[in-house]
């Protein structure tokens, strides 16, 4: 599958069987009926349970990006812009090859494609063993593309720690 073939439905893989220590029944199964949702649609059902997955645990990361790609498709721009720079800044202190892809996506999202091309090439370079991760720096363009049009990239499954999001409003 090319990079920017990544679907919406892969957030059914991303959010609940995340790598992470196990964030508790609650926030766990808030997080696999956000992902329902937006595979499904329902982006004001997602909205719901993306935010109580946060509110739960809100040093996962991949629970504020949820959310932001719910506030983004109910067009709350102001909310989806807000929740894509807490996300950014998190991403921005990632170690590994799994915060690259997520930090790029976020970034493009943000309306910078040229920042996220960079972060993935040096993604790329600092971890030349990770194949997914070099061929999507090495054609970036359809994946910013899609992006843009809507058609969300999602995180992958990370085999780090929980990557801490800022928790302030």
């Amino acid at each position: 599958m090319r990079p920017g073939a990544l679907a919406i439905a892969a957030l059914v893989v991303a959010l609940p069987a995340c790598d992470h220590p196990e964030p508790g029944p609650a926030a766990g199964e808030q997080a696999a009926a956000a992902s329902r949702a937006l595979r499904s649609g329902d982006f004001a059902k997602a909205k719901e349970h993306a935010r109580r997955a946060l509110d739960r645990k809100p040093g996962v990361v991949e629970h504020r990006i949820a959310l932001a790609m719910a506030e983004a498709a109910l067009g709350n721009e102001a909310r989806a812009r807000r929740h894509y720079r807490k996300a950014e800044a998190a991403l921005g202190r990632a170690e590994g090859p799994d915060g690259v892809d997520d930090h790029a996506m976020v970034l493009a999202l943000l309306g910078h494609p040229e920042r996220a091309k960079r972060v993935l090439k040096q993604g790329a370079e600092s971890f030349p063993d990770d194949k997914p991760l070099g061929s999507l720096a090495a054609d970036a363009d359809p994946f910013i593309h899609d992006l843009r049009k809507g058609r969300f990239a999602l995180p992958r499954p990370s085999s780090a720690t929980p990557r801490e999001a800022a928790t302030s409003e």
